[in-house]
């Protein structure tokens, strides 16, 4: 925060949804318990970013990092509670022992339907659940650019081995002029608050790599899913 300006940059996302083997649920921290998202879930995707969860067995925490735009340029400071434990573009730090059990997820703002009308959430899809979201888009650009809303109908049974599993499977579906704009107005204030967000973790870097000498580079492009480095 800066002199003049002592407003907490706060998410607008109203729930962060996780797309595990089979559900999709959020944790809610009134009741401190995971609430199960019944599907079909229909969302509209607002923007792309990446980011790091897991747990670490060695320090009984979980993992967090910061969010960033290009998976394959930007630094990602992952942690648990313990403190930092790597930093670095994820293709560089993931096999480090220091992030064992860290996984890279997608992390997707979307707009979907609340109890007032659309509303800002966030959905991270990890492992099997990222290679169908990947996928799915890879073979539908136009979601990610207001063409189409998505559905989430359900999950497909599959199998690895000795290990059975679901992932999540996705449809298509058409969007109105009136979906659309209220998703825009939407996205128009998600961006104040990533603007603002990445204004803090450019400070953050600066400060951090001045005594090296080392300067951020100045990259702005997207999240790439046809080359995340898993």
């Amino acid at each position: 925060m800066s002199l003049s300006n002592q407003t907490a940059n706060v998410s607008p996302a109203k729930h962060f949804l996780r797309v595990k083997s089979g559900s999709v649920n959020y944790y809610d921290k009134d009741t401190q318990d995971n609430v199960d998202v019944p599907v079909p879930l229909t969302f509209i995707v607002l923007d792309q970013l990446a980011t790091v969860k897991g747990w670490s067995d060695a320090d009984q925490s979980g993992y967090w990092s910061n969010e960033v735009k290009s998976s394959g340029k930007d630094v990602l400071n992952i942690r648990t509670s313990k403190g930092l434990k790597a930093s670095g573009v994820w293709k560089d730090v993931k096999n480090s022992p220091f992030v064992a059990g860290a996984k890279f997820n997608a992390s997707v703002y979307i707009a979907t339907q609340g109890r007032e009308g659309w509303e800002i959430s966030n959905i991270s899809f990890s492992g099997a659940s990222l290679n169908a979201w990947i996928e799915f888009v890879n073979a539908n650009k136009g979601v990610t650019r207001g063409k189409n809303k998505v559905v989430l109908t359900g999950f497909s049974d599959e199998k690895k081995g000795a290990v059975k599993y679901q992932v999540p499977v996705f449809e298509v579906a058409d969007i109105s002029d009136e979906e659309l704009a209220q998703a825009m107005e939407l996205d128009k204030e998600l961006q104040t608050y990533l603007d603002s967000y990445f204004d803090s973790q450019t400070s953050d870097e600066l400060a951090a790599t001045a005594a090296t000498g080392t300067v951020a580079g100045d990259e702005d492009d997207k999240i790439n899913l046809e080359d995340i480095p898993f």
